[in-house]
């Protein structure tokens, strides 16, 4: 391996730890957010099995707590982000 691929080697692993870090970082506070403002219908959707954390937080982060805004489930599942 020449130096100059092992100098972009070691960029590209330099850029891909930034970015693993960053989602780490921004996925912690959306959680927080969501926890903070939405705590009663994130228990309710944890009820649900097989649900994990990060599937509450992408449901309430989609469609927010209220599901009112939809006039049916069907409507609800059409959606489309």
């Amino acid at each position: 391996m020449s130096t100059t691929d092992r100098m972009l080697l070691d960029d590209s692993l330099d850029e891909y730890r930034f970015y693993t870090k960053k989602i780490a970082q921004i996925s912690k506070e959306i959680e927080a957010y969501i926890l903070n403002h939405f705590p009663e219908e994130y228990d309710l959707l944890m009820i649900i099995p097989g649900m994990k954390a990060i599937g509450a937080v992408v449901i309430l982060g989609e469609i927010g707590p209220d599901v009112d805004a939809f006039a049916s489930a069907a409507k609800l599942a059409s959606w489309e982000v």
